[in-house]
């Protein structure tokens, strides 16, 4: 499981990167990706919520 996790943690941080490269609004990037995690059973309800602002 913690390979699992680096990988993801580094996908994460390639996606940012880009983002960023890209001028692209990270924010909205902040939201999918949290989304994505959620549904894959990698993020906490309560932690999806806080970090898109559904709380």
């Amino acid at each position: 499981m913690i390979e699992r996790e680096e990988k993801l943690i580094s996908a994460t941080q390639e996606i940012i990167f880009t983002a960023r490269l890209s001028g692209n609004d990270l924010a909205q990037f902040g939201r999918e990706v949290a989304e994505i995690l959620l549904n894959h059973g990698l993020l906490e309800k309560e932690s999806y919520e806080i970090l898109t602002g559904r709380v």
